[in-house]
């Protein structure tokens, strides 16, 4: 049985009254849970450049592929950052599949079988752990 998850990490001062301009920063975070023993695929939505800055993406290689739809294995973890493009990955396995974009930050687990559904051509910096 798959599980997904979603956490919302809200950093922000309110008044009483809510105003919107007092929100600081506001970080998406969905998470695909694989099953109780394996890692998850995680995806960080439009992570700040801080966040960028503090883990190096962008010194990381870059890699693109037009649309096109194939299957991957990750030998080793990968974490990348989408310069452009639409993805769908669904696990091999018949689990839930995750989506990302453009400026979302994704890290795929070590032993994960998936196939990538590209949806737009995608650029994205990328580094293996």
């Amino acid at each position: 049985m798959s599980l997904i998850s979603v956490v919302f990490i809200l950093s922000a001062t309110f008044t009483s009254s809510f105003s919107v301009n007092r929100i600081q920063r506001f970080t998406f975070v969905s998470t695909l849970k694989m099953s109780n023993s394996e890692p998850e695929i995680q995806v960080i939505q439009q992570p700040d450049e801080e966040f960028l800055r503090k883990k190096g993406v962008y010194d990381w290689p870059i890699w693109g592929c037009e649309e096109s739809r194939f299957p991957w294995t990750y030998y080793e973890t990968e974490t990348c950052y989408l310069l452009q493009g639409q993805v769908v990955v669904t696990p091999s396995d018949g689990r839930s599949s995750v989506s990302f974009q453009k400026g979302d930050y994704v890290t795929f687990p070590a032993g994960l079988s998936c196939v990538w559904d590209v949806k737009e051509a995608v650029q994205k910096h990328y580094m293996f752990q």
